[in-house]
């Protein structure tokens, strides 16, 4: 029996494609309590996509001023 994605969540592998970055490096910030949130459902791990822009946001970096 196959599985779908609940709607409005993404698996790893979805959101690591969004996000531009490994599926391993969601899976590495998981394991050490970093990186975006996620959910938790059973075995399964998903992503929504406003928490993840949100992530992204808070990882800007501003050029110093001269």
């Amino acid at each position: 029996m196959a599985t779908s994605t609940p709607p409005g969540l993404l698996t790893t592998a979805e959101a690591a494609e969004y996000l531009r970055l490994p599926a391993r490096t969601l899976e590495y910030y998981r394991a050490h309590g970093v990186g975006p949130c996620f959910l938790r459902v059973g075995r399964h791990i998903f992503y929504r996509k406003p928490e993840l822009d949100v992530w992204l946001e808070g990882c800007r970096v501003e050029p110093s001023e001269r």
